[in-house]
């Protein structure tokens, strides 16, 4: 099921740009460096109890009824375009979440392999 995960991962990065928008290969730099001045970890930690407490949820009905709202609503490509990249937008963030959320768990890893010389733990 992990490949499985993979391909599909990497096959919404070929449709975004295909479809002319960012993926979060392309903005992670930019987020690290406007947010720099916040310890990656506490922010990670931070993100990690309100996301899976709450965010992940919500986002997750979110992505569900827009697919099923284009589904039952859209009668044009002008429509199903817009509901598209309504989905792509809130994948963008709750990807983005979960990337926080992975950091946040790997430092409890005891594997000091999987960490960058900063102490960040590598995704």
């Amino acid at each position: 099921m992990e490949g499985y995960n993979k391909e599909l991962a990497k096959s919404a990065e070929l449709l975004r740009h295909e479809l002319a928008s960012i993926n979060m290969d392309d903005i992670q730099e930019l987020i690290e460096t406007r947010l720099s001045n916040q310890n990656v970890l506490e922010r990670a930690g931070a993100t990690e109890t309100y996301y899976k407490a709450y965010l992940e949820k919500v986002l997750k009905l979110l992505l569900y009824e827009q697919l099923a709202f284009i589904g039952k609503e859209a009668i044009n490509d002008p429509q199903t375009q817009f509901g598209r990249g309504t989905f792509n937008g809130i994948t963008l963030v709750k990807e983005w979440m979960e990337k926080q959320v992975n950091i946040s768990l790997a430092r409890f890893d005891k594997n000091e392999n999987k960490t960058g010389d900063d102490g960040v733990p590598k995704i």
